[in-house]
């Protein structure tokens, strides 16, 4: 095992243990959702913020027998109670059955009896399926961040924040009893534990504080306060809303101190930070943050102290929580937030819309089996076979064209082979300046196959070196092509042939501007390779393709050559057995491996390009040569 393996295996074993508890808590809580379907519909629910005695939430059934949000609950069927144990003793619990509520509501006592009514999964899933899937999602999204960039401190830090936070919205809407009974412990572990990782990833996120680095064991404190409100708490229930007044309040307020922190530390690093970019990611994340924690926080806080209910339920906070993971993501994808390499963000991108697009289409088969499952006409024998065909002819279009924007938005469009061969022959035949030549043959090599960046060599023959004539590189999120490489004294890329060479010395240096796709060209003298170079050498021997794992011999050398292009691929330009240029090529932006399609694309593409290319040399020639008759 190489020892960077070994050092990361504890951070590596941890992350799959988290996330291993994670499925085993979420896959229990999922069979206790269905479980509930037939669960008595008592009316009403509690809110963590107010705990066990005031009504925090009223279903349907509830308020049409006549109760409130916010009425306090004094005796059920004529008995008082303190714990949960208590009230789920006294309570009638058989479908059919009555409970008798007294209960205060603006300072009067009034009775309300409501009957046990089975809740229905639909009804069970609307209370508690839609905040457990927030919760899924945000570990998720913990886990995608912690697996684009593994071991990092400020993943690991967002992805525990993620998990935790995730089990305190996925499991903390309960319609009834939990079962099995020791599925309370990690849902109050994560109660008392998300102030400490809102703490926890406002020192490291979306930069590390300086004092943790100084006194990196700063970061356990919140942890150590928030394991003693987990055990104090614990002495008197397993159940959240359970516990005593006192405690409720105290995770209230630390919950609110832990939110203000991270609005705090977000509002400090946009303020004072010296990178641009990390002030534009604290910007983005106190936005999508704030709006987050706006609503929820101010509700929680009313209904502690002053008994004001601004929603309903707790599943009215759920559109609040979305917005901090979209901020996250989008930043992520244009901020560069994690400083994810762009190949990765790609790849996981696209597999993850891939899905969607997959998911949404499975579900609007089987939304069509459940619809028209109950007509008559659908018992036929012919049924299945025109169901088939109308999601042929009418959903699969629809769905296609999706996949297919998707597919061009992460760089996975698939080009038409023949189609390609076709568009390159024609555009080779109808150029006729060496300019042209060169960046429609980068412009087709770049624009078919998505690759980030690539430059197109020329020989110079007098000075037996290798120049470039044309560079495309992908800098800053921005394109920009770099052509027409010339000599400090003005003196363009040439080709010795005979007496007449061509010069770039009556060129002029023009400002940058814009080539069909909107890039823009500059110039510039940097890199030239010399006849004799063990690439090029390597390469006129071979005729052919050499990628960077081709290299065995000379490897230093040709490897250092193939950073300083920026290349995975060089295809060479040959005309009549003479190797008068180089294509090379960087990686694709979708993170795929040439094919072997791709490499043969290339090479008709290079062969066409060298006979364009010294077309368009000979007319130089021709040019110059005219030229200078008039002259003389």
């Amino acid at each position: 095992m190489r020892l960077t393996e070994k050092k990361h295996l504890p951070s590596t074993i941890a992350f799959f243990a988290l996330i291993a508890a994670l499925l085993v808590v979420f896959a229990v809580y999922f069979g206790a959702i269905v479980k509930w379907a037939d669960y008595p519909d008592f009316g009403f629910g509690w809110r963590s913020a107010t705990g066990l005695k005031e009504i925090g939430l009223v279903t349907m059934h509830g308020e049409q027998a006549g109760l409130q949000v916010g009425d306090r609950i004094l005796k059920v069927n004529g008995k008082d109670f303190s714990t949960v144990r208590e009230f789920r003793s006294i309570m009638n619990r058989e479908l059919g059955e009555e409970n008798t509520y007294l209960l205060e509501r603006d300072g009067q006592q009034i009775t309300v009896i409501v009957q046990n009514t089975p809740s229905g999964f639909m009804s069970a899933f609307e209370r508690s399926g839609f905040p457990f899937l927030l919760g899924i999602c945000y570990a998720l999204i913990g886990a995608l961040v912690f697996l684009m960039k593994p071991h990092d401190r400020s993943s690991w830090v967002f992805f525990l924040f993620a998990a935790i936070f995730g089990l305190y919205l996925g499991c903390l809407n309960p319609v009834g009893k939990l079962s099995p009974s020791w599925l309370e412990y990690p849902i109050l572990v994560a109660y008392c534990f998300t102030p400490a990782v809102f703490i926890h990833l406002a020192l490291a996120f979306p930069q590390e504080h300086g004092v943790l680095l100084r006194f990196p064991y700063l970061q356990l404190v919140p942890y150590v306060l928030s394991l003693v409100l987990f055990f104090m708490i614990r002495q008197s229930t397993r159940v959240i809303y359970g516990g005593p007044r006192l405690w409720n309040t105290v995770t209230v307020v630390y919950m609110a101190l832990g939110v203000l922190f991270f609005v705090a530390s977000c509002l400090r690093q946009r303020l004072t930070a010296k990178s641009p970019i990390v002030k534009v990611r604290a910007r983005m994340i106190l936005l999508g943050f704030s709006i987050a924690a706006s609503v929820p926080l101010v509700d929680s806080l009313a209904n502690n102290f002053l008994r004001v209910y601004i929603l309903p339920g707790f599943n009215y906070y759920l559109p609040f929580f979305i917005v901090f993971p979209a901020f996250v993501g989008y930043s992520i994808v244009k901020h560069d937030l994690f400083d994810i390499d762009a190949i990765i963000k790609r790849t996981y991108g696209y597999v993850l819309t891939t899905g969607a697009v997959a998911g949404a289409y499975g579900l609007f088969i089987l939304i069509s089996n459940f619809a028209f499952g109950g007509f008559e006409f659908s018992r036929s024998p012919f049924f299945p076979m025109i169901f088939i065909l109308a999601v042929v002819f009418l959903f699969n279009p629809i769905r296609n064209r999706v996949q297919r924007v998707i597919d061009r938005v992460f760089y996975r469009l698939e080009y038409d082979y023949q189609e390609t061969v076709q568009e390159i022959s024609e555009t080779m035949r109808s150029l006729i300046g060496l300019n042209d030549v060169g960046k429609n043959i980068m412009d087709l090599a770049l624009g078919t196959m998505f690759i980030d960046s690539g430059s197109l060599l020329l020989v110079n023959r007098a000075k037996s070196e290798y120049a470039p004539l044309v560079r495309f590189r992908e800098q800053d999120s921005r394109a920009k092509i770099l052509a027409r490489f010339s000599e400090p004294d003005g003196g363009g890329v040439q080709e010795a042939k005979g007496i007449g060479a061509i010069s770039g010395k009556n060129e002029e240096k023009t400002s940058p501007k814009m080539n069909a796709r909107g890039v823009d060209l500059y110039d510039n003298h940097e890199f030239k390779m010399e006849a004799d170079d063990p690439l090029i050498q390597k390469i006129g021997e071979r005729k052919r393709e050499l990628t960077i794992h081709d290299i065995q011999d000379r490897r230093a050398v040709c490897a250092e050559r193939f950073e300083q292009l920026g290349a995975t691929l060089i295809v060479p330009l040959i005309y009549e057995d003479r190797l008068m240029g180089l294509i090379s090529l960087g990686q694709k932006k979708s993170g795929k491996y040439y094919r072997k399609e791709d490499i043969n694309l290339l090479t008709i593409l290079a062969n066409q390009g060298a006979v364009a290319i010294e077309n368009a040399l000979m007319i130089e020639d021709v040019i110059e040569k005219e030229r200078m008759e008039e002259e003389l």
